[in-house]
């Protein structure tokens, strides 16, 4: 995420536009985004390698990462501005096609292609498939605000499609339960 999306974002962000490839040398030099591309690295590392997450950490873990969500709702909610929102209703609906078909079914084709399926590995597979059909992510709406983008889209694809994806939620337990 912080090396596709965050050099994407720069990329589109304010000042003359940069290459992809400026904006990836310079998601590495930005303590924003360097930081934690190093923390992934680190930890794609250690777990690569056999190491397991420490258990005395479980607990710290699980209350940064519910307190990382509420902040962030509770920032987005506090800059939400709803009517302007209300008039963008007609882009929403055009992404839905992407977000909950094009998504799930590249997701499907992903998993697929790395010979993730039912029967061959059912958790990934699923994760995959569920993964590639969730809303639009937190971090996109941050992505908007840290680099100066329209937040106030971000944050409306953020809202809106959370709420589409109560349509899914039968679908989703249904391939949960397979």
């Amino acid at each position: 995420y912080f090396t596709a999306v965050f050099a994407v974002a720069r990329r589109f962000a304010g000042g003359a536009p940069m290459g992809i490839w400026q904006a990836t040398r310079a998601n590495f030099k930005d303590p924003l985004a360097g930081l934690p591309l190093i923390a992934t690295v680190v930890g794609l590392t250690l777990g690569l390698s056999g190491v397991d997450f420490p258990a005395a950490l479980q607990l710290p873990r699980r209350i940064l990462v519910f307190t990382a969500a509420i902040l962030f709702s509770l920032s987005f909610g506090l800059t939400a501005r709803f009517r302007p929102m209300l008039r963008r209703v007609r882009e929403y609906l055009a992404i839905l096609p992407v977000k909950f078909v094009v998504g799930p079914l590249t997701g499907l084709a992903v998993a697929l292609l790395f010979g993730y399926t039912l029967a061959a590995n059912p958790l990934a597979f699923k994760v995959i498939v569920i993964q590639s059909a969730m809303p639009v992510a937190t971090w996109a709406v941050a992505a908007t605000k840290l680099f100066r983008l329209d937040e106030q889209l971000a944050l409306g694809l953020w809202i809106f499609t959370t709420l589409c994806v109560a349509g899914l939620v039968p679908a989703i337990a249904w391939l949960a339960r397979l």
